[in-house]
């Protein structure tokens, strides 16, 4: 759902004071210039209602079963499957703790334009990760009104531990506890 931004309230809010001051001085430049501080927002919020609606994206992550130390690529696929222009999209959680405080910023894409966008890589640590589904948070170009939307579904990202194969530990079957203690 499309809600407006404090810069989109500011301005209905200097919408509604253009309009006090048209009726108080009783000018119709003023009554012109509320008009369009207060369509402004109302427009911005359209637009974000109908473009966020149609937006569709996966993610993806490769390897699927990582090694702690590799690195895990991530991949967001978005689609504006609306005839109108999309909105700027900025989509977090798109890796868990993996990503915690980073986001991708995706510019505006043209309507039926599906784009991907790859995110830098991410080390992986052991443990099973549960990554929740990618937050996509969309906003016009003038930041008066945005609209969040999860798109995909949580997955849980297992990282086995990195073992090392060390060359000095190997078995040999000539040598035992016993013939190292001597004779009894």
């Amino acid at each position: 759902m499309a809600v407006p931004t404090g810069r989109g309230l500011a301005l209905l809010a200097a919408g509604g004071a253009a309009y006090l001051a048209a009726r108080v001085l009783g000018t119709w430049e003023l009554y012109l210039l509320a008009v369009c501080l207060g369509a402004a927002p109302l427009l911005a919020w359209l637009l974000v209602a109908l473009t966020a609606r149609r937006l569709r994206g996966r993610r993806e992550i490769g390897p699927t079963q990582p090694i702690a130390g590799d690195p895990v690529k991530v991949a967001i696929h978005l689609e504006n499957r609306s005839l109108l222009p999309g909105p700027q999209v900025f989509v977090s959680d798109f890796a868990g703790v993996m990503s915690a405080g980073t986001g991708l910023e995706i510019d505006s894409l043209r309507p039926l334009e599906e784009r991907l966008v790859v995110a830098p890589p991410l080390v992986a640590h052991r443990g099973v990760h549960r990554l929740p589904a990618p937050l996509a948070r969309a906003e016009d170009p003038l930041g008066l009104a945005c609209a969040q939307r999860r798109f995909g579904e949580p997955v849980a990202l297992t990282v086995a531990p990195r073992l090392v194969h060390l060359s000095s530990c190997a078995l040999f079957p000539g040598m035992s506890a016993r013939r190292d203690r001597g004779p009894r």
